[in-house]
């Protein structure tokens, strides 16, 4: 059974990023897949499920832009690769938020030239 959302109005910050997910996978938005990563072991099962090159991102509260905060690392080719990138998001992440978590996700490459 699908879950729908129902029409209402809802406090942005008061919305998890679960029930956000699923207001746009109803509106048929594709999503990329998502690893939870709390450990260098779980980054690694996730890597071996989605294969490389990936992307290692942080999500938690209080991160709005994660790229401008330094905690995005895009083209991991390899386990050390990964191993590295987890190591400076987990440093970082100390810094910012140390309730955060980590997520792995496949690298997808844009359908759009940017012109």
């Amino acid at each position: 059974m699908q879950r729908r959302i129902r029409p209402g109005r809802v406090q942005f910050e008061a919305v998890g990023s679960e029930y956000r997910l699923a207001i746009l996978r109803d509106c048929n938005v594709p999503l990329v897949t998502s690893r939870a990563a709390t450990t260098l072991e779980d980054a690694c099962a996730a890597i071996a499920a989605t294969g490389f090159p990936a992307v290692l991102k942080a999500v938690g509260p209080g991160i709005a832009h994660k790229h401008a905060m330094g905690l995005v690392v895009t083209g991991i080719e390899d386990m050390a690769a990964l191993e590295k990138a987890y190591g400076q998001l987990r440093e970082r992440m100390a810094g910012h938020c140390a309730g955060g978590m980590l997520i792995v996700q496949p690298m997808i490459a844009s359908r759009f030239s940017g012109r």
